[in-house]
């Protein structure tokens, strides 16, 4: 009996039917890939193109109304081309790139449903 009452004394959040256990991972996605192109009068033209993507991973611990997690992660690149009248020869442009993340915890979220 001595040994019983060390071990809970020793663990004090374990009780019958008290797990601490990870749900699986939801994921989701997107993909977007957004186009424009602009030819003015004069003869200039303008064209950029802009790719995003971003994946998210969302789970709770023990119970869906205990700890929410959601993590994410996200890559954004862009290029800009633009090209000069008739009158005047060359061209201007650029690329650009951003990764981006995300972490959130929710410790006693309001809805006893987890997403």
């Amino acid at each position: 009996m001595a040994g019983s009452t060390a071990e809970r004394a020793a663990e004090p959040l374990r009780a019958p039917g008290f797990q601490w256990v990870v749900a699986p991972w939801r994921q989701a996605g997107t993909v977007s890939l957004d186009l424009r192109s602009l030819r003015l009068e004069d003869g200039q033209t303008s064209r950029q193109g802009v790719l995003s993507t971003d994946i998210e991973w969302d789970s709770y611990l023990w119970q869906p109304w205990f700890l929410q997690m959601r993590f994410g992660l996200g890559l954004l690149a862009a290029r800009d081309t633009s090209s000069h009248g008739a009158d005047t020869h060359g061209s201007d442009g650029g690329t650009s790139g951003t990764v981006t993340g995300r972490m959130a915890l929710a410790l006693f979220p309001a809805s006893r449903f987890p997403f």
